[in-house]
This record gives structure tokens, C-alpha cells and sequence, in this order.
């Protein structure tokens, strides 16, 4: 819109083209441009102002409006907007749609010469479209606003797809290259990803007899008890007629384990880089399908990744919208087509390839983005540690979000880990055990040594990650080997009914390690271990807190006695100072 061009040819109105039935709160007045008409909206408070309210340039194609009094310019159409800053004309044209009498919308033009410009034009726009004002409350509309608003809806559609015409094009060429996902896919999510929402549901019939049905195979029968290896609830174990690996559930159990659902996902080679296609994988169970179940493969989203950019699209109410935030939840991805699709992209050295063989639950695409701000990662993955990836990639604040420095230059860095502890997790085969890693990393901080056959010994008592610490300090202020240390926190621990923020271990080991403390602040020899590993650890706490009160309190009432001893010497220093000027100025007066 030129400004100064229209401001030139404006030609304003007069009182006497003002019709008699203008009483609305808009006058307007239109006027032929080069190209189209230009509308110019007046407002009305106690009278019609003289100074435009908003001037609108209607083309063939195009309309701008541009509001003078703000010196803006709006490519939104001026009848939809809710602001008076950028128009609000529809909400007069509500009072007539609704019934209302007042404003004569049919009338708001200042003459009937503008009406039949305006008409003249815009009377040839007349699709109907259902946009924010329905066709056929659009239709009751009297002329030259009917045509109007389908003017400006015609406009903004033709805008908008000719904004999204190019990523439309681009959308449908990707999409072009895809196929539909193949066997080998499906038959991975229901044997791998899905392995473990196999079960077979069992009814104890007698003491030596038991019903079981297989969701996997769908056999049911009647057999004895010791025909059915492990069977008890939530246990592991194999169909005794597939041979299937599943998981025993009671046959009433079904109404709480109706529906399973998993993100699965694979990758798939386009025109211009790969694409991630992700799917919902559901199995339901049904009472009346018992003990069969139904499975449901459904696509969700895709997301492409070039070199160059990447732009995903959302499966909306089957319509594909695209999405600017594609890195998608935690997903399994299938192997198969990992390294086809990396080829010859920059991420063929990200390691993914490695990682997808896990068939682990991993935030794939999250990684991808990670590694390339973080190369490292591809030394970590191809290393083996791959559980330790996972947890560095949890969307959750935890310790595992810190168990690697993704910044490191190699792997032992990337570890917070000497080589010699790094070479020990592999030999161990500990490579993809997170737990672990945090324990040796804890160890190294901490000055401690831990043996081979220790380190199991501390997982397997499910201590939390705050009571490892804790365990190294009682083993440094103790001199105890993790084995001593783990058998008499484990001895001690029947005493303790364990709280909110950890189990009996965890409420033992803390207690043991404010024990040491208090000990230690005493002047207990910690070499004595009648002093460091009493029969009962909860007395010695509640003895020695006891104890260690009462030197706090006399230490406390020493140093206030020291604080009263100096303030009262400082105070007679004071009392002389004082005497002594006094002194002084008496003679000085008495000389005078």
C-alpha cells in the first residue's frame, strides 16, 4: 500500500453525502483506484469524525488495510479482528446476523454513489466459504457486505496457500518416497518391543490342578501344577504349549491390564536424508477375548532429517500438520533400516546404528540432536554404554541425567572414570549397567576401593543413590572394606522401619554415618571397632547424640562465659578511658 499515493487521492466526504440512515458506527466512503477501490472507514461518536479510522486497498487478489492513527498496516481482514486497533467491524455485522435492529449495516455507506462503487466490485466475489462467519449467515447479509467478507475470506485463503505451497510440495515429495512398513517391522514390534506383554493367565482349580490360557498362541486347557514351570503371579516364564516367552498373570486380573501401549518407530530413506516414522503399538486384552488379545499398529508422525534442515509432521485427525517440535518421546527403534538410512548423511559416525541394535527404550531422536553439539557420544555408544545414554538423555532431573560430561574429549572423560575403572567395567561386563558406573564414579570421588566381588554385594541392596556416598564416608571414617560395611548397615538395618526417603538400608547407613561423625567430633578412636561397629547401632546413635548434646551445650556456654569475660574487661577499659579525659578536662579548666 502506498501511503502517500492514497493519502493524495483520498477524497474525504461532506456532511450533505451523508445518508439519513447512516446512523451506524462506521461511515463509509469508496472510491476506483488503479487497480481495484479503495474503502475509507470513518468512526462515529457524538458525530462522524473527518479523519479515516482505517483505509482499505482492495485488489483483484489482495486487500491491505492500514489504520492512520497508529500508522500501521494489517494484511488481517478488518472485519475478523477483535481489536479496535486493527478493526472490529463484525461485530456490527453480529447485530444484524443475530436479529439486532440497530446498526443499519445495509446503510453505512456515506452515499449511495459509494455503495454502488463498492458493489460494483466487490459484487464479483461470491464463493461461498465456511470460514468465521457461515454461508448462510453471509447469504442474509444485505450487498455490498456479503460480497465483502467473502472477498476477504477468497484473500486469505489464497494467502495462505500459497504460504504453504512450497512446504506442501516439498511434504508430498518426501512422502512420495516412502513405502508402507514391511514384515520384517511388524513382526519386530510383536516379538521384541512387545515380547513382554505376552501372558498366560491361570485359575487354580484344585491343589494339584490349574486352567491357563496363552495370549500367544491362544491353547487353554486344564493341567497339573507341576506341568507349569514358575507359575505365580507377575512371574517369567514359557508357555507350556508355544514354548512363548510370557509372564504368569491371574485370570481375574485382566480388567487392569486391558490395554498396553508403546512408540516404535523406524527409519526410512527419502529423496534428501532419512525420515523417522513413528508408531503406536497397542495390544489389547478383553475379557470376553480371553485369553487371546488384539493388536493395532497405528502411524503417529514423521519427521524428517536432511543436512540441511529438518521439519516434521503430526498425524492430526488424519490430516498431517506439520510441527516444529518433532524430537518425539521415548521410543524402540527398529534396527534393520538404521544404517541404510544414515548413509551418506552426517550422521553415519553418530553411533546410532550401534545403539538401535539394543532394541532398548532410548530417546533416539533426542540423541541425534545431542551428538551434534556432542560428539563424544558416538565413542560412548560404540563402547557399549548404552543404558548409561538413556539415562543421560532422560527428560527428568535425577542422577542419571549427570553421569555423563557430554562436553569430555574421551571416553574416560565422558565416564568421569580412570582407564584402569573403565577397562574393569568391561572386563565385568558392566558396560550397560548405569547403576554401576554411578557406584564406581562415586568410589573414585570419594578415595575408596572397591573389589570385584563388592560391587554386587552394593547394588543388590537397592541402597539409593544418596546412601552410596554416604556408605564410601563410613568406610573411609572406619577403615572398612564395602563388604564389612555392606554386612553390618545390612545387620543393623532389622532396627529400622525405613522412611519416605528410603528403605531400612538407606535409614541405617545415614544413621551409621552421623554415628561416625559424632564419634570422630568426640575424640573417639575410630580404629577401636568396639567404638565403630557397636552391636546395636540405634543405642549407640541415640547414646552418642546423647553425648555429643551435652559437649555442644558446654561448648556453647564456654564461649558465651568467654564473649561475657571479654565484654566485661573491655568495659572497664572504658570506664578508665572515660575517668581519665574527664580528669584531664577538669584541669584543663581550672588552669584556665
Amino acid at each position: 500500500m502506498n501511503r502517500k499515493k492514497i493519502i493524495d487521492q483520498l477524497k474525504g466526504w461532506t456532511e450533505n453525502e451523508v445518508t439519513s440512515c447512516a446512523a451506524t458506527t462506521y461511515l463509509a466512503t469508496a472510491q476506483k483506484a488503479e487497480k481495484g477501490i479503495i474503502l475509507t472507514l470513518y468512526k462515529r461518536y457524538e458525530h462522524y469524525s473527518h479523519d479515516p479510522f482505517a483505509v482499505v486497498e482492495c485488489k483483484a487478489d489482495d486487500f491491505s488495510v492500514w489504520y492512520p492513527k497508529s500508522d500501521t498496516t494489517s494484511k488481517a481482514t478488518v472485519l475478523s479482528s477483535g481489536s479496535e486497533g486493527y478493526g472490529n467491524l463484525i461485530r456490527n455485522i453480529g447485530y444484524y446476523v443475530y436479529g439486532k435492529q440497530e446498526p443499519y449495516i445495509d446503510a453505512i455507506f456515506a452515499s449511495e454513489e459509494d455503495k454502488e462503487i463498492a458493489s460494483s466490485f466487490l459484487g464479483s466475489f461470491t464463493e461461498k466459504t465456511n470460514d468465521y462467519t457461515s454461508p448462510k449467515r453471509v447469504s442474509s447479509l444485505p450487498s455490498p457486505w456479503k460480497e465483502f467478507i467473502w472477498y476477504q475470506i477468497a484473500v486469505l485463503e489464497h494467502r495462505l496457500k500459497k504460504k504453504h505451497q512450497k512446504r506442501d510440495q516439498r511434504k508430498e515429495k518426501l512422502f512420495s518416497f516412502l513405502k508402507d512398513p514391511t514384515d520384517g517391522f511388524k513382526n519386530w514390534v510383536w516379538n521384541k518391543v512387545m515380547e513382554d506383554t505376552q501372558y498366560v493367565f491361570y485359575k487354580p482349580l484344585t491343589g494339584t490342578k490349574v486352567k491357563i490360557g496363552c495370549s500367544v498362541c491362544g491353547e487353554d486347557g486344564i493341567l497339573k501344577r507341576t506341568e507349569v514351570k514358575n507359575l505365580g503371579k507377575q512371574n517369567a516364564g514359557n508357555c507350556p504349549f508355544c514354548k512363548a516367552k510370557i509372564t504368569f498373570l491371574p485370570a481375574g486380573i485382566q480388567k487392569s491390564c486391558n490395554r498396553i501401549d508403546k512408540t516404535v518407530s523406524f527409519m526410512q530413506r527419502t529423496s534428501e536424508g532419512f525420515v523417522y516414522r513413528i508408531f503406536e503399538a497397542t495390544r489389547v486384552y478383553q475379557k470376553k477375548d480371553l485369553p487371546f488379545h488384539k493388536d493395532r499398529l497405528t502411524e503417529t508422525a514423521r519427521w524428517f532429517i536432511s543436512d540441511i534442515s529438518d521439519t516434521g509432521f503430526m498425524l492430526e485427525c488424519s490430516t498431517w500438520k506439520e510441527k516444529k517440535d518433532g524430537w518425539f518421546a521415548p521410543d524402540f527403534l527398529y534396527p534393520a533400516t538404521v544404517s541404510s538410512a544414515i548413509r551418506n548423511t552426517k550422521y553415519r559416525y553418530s553411533g546410532i546404528d550401534v545403539l538401535a541394535k539394543t532394541s532398548e527404550k532410548m530417546r533416539h531422536a533426542l540423541y541425534l540432536l545431542r551428538w551434534e553439539d556432542h560428539p563424544i557420544l558416538e565413542a560412548v555408544a560404540k563402547a557399549g554404554f548404552h543404558s548409561v545414554i538413556s539415562d543421560s538423555l532422560s527428560p527428568y532431573y535425577g542422577p542419571g541425567s549427570h553421569i555423563l560430561d557430554q562436553k569430555a574429549k574421551d571416553l574416560f572423560g565422558a565416564l568421569k572414570l580412570p582407564r584402569a575403572e573403565v577397562r574393569r567395567i568391561k572386563r565385568l561386563g558392566y558396560t550397560n549397567n548405569s547403576q554401576v558406573i554411578l557406584l564406581l564414579q562415586k568410589a573414585w570421588d570419594s578415595s575408596v576401593t572397591v573389589r570385584d566381588n563388592e560391587i554386587r554385594e552394593i547394588i543388590d541392596t537397592e541402597m539409593a543413590y544418596h546412601s552410596i556416598s554416604k556408605l564410601f564416608s563410613c568406610m573411609k571414617k572406619a577403615s572398612l572394606t564395602a563388604h564389612k560395611a555392606v554386612k553390618y548397615v545390612i545387620e543393623q538395618a532389622k532396627d529400622y522401619p525405613g522412611t519416605r526417603y528410603g528403605n531400612p538400608i538407606d535409614e541405617a547407613i545415614g544413621e551409621y554415618d552421623d554415628y561416625l561423625q559424632m564419634a570422630e567430633d568426640l575424640r573417639y578412636s575410630l580404629k577401636d571397632r568396639g567404638v565403630t561397629m557397636r552391636k546395636s547401632l540405634r543405642k549407640a546413635h541415640q547414646d552418642i547424640t546423647a553425648e555429643y548434646n551435652m559437649m555442644r551445650d558446654k561448648i556453647r556456654r564456654e564461649k558465651e562465659e568467654r564473649k561475657n569475660r571479654e565484654m566485661a574487661e573491655k568495659m572497664v577499659l572504658i570506664r578508665e578511658e572515660v575517668n581519665k579525659n574527664h580528669a584531664d578536662a577538669m584541669n584543663l579548666r581550672s588552669n584556665d
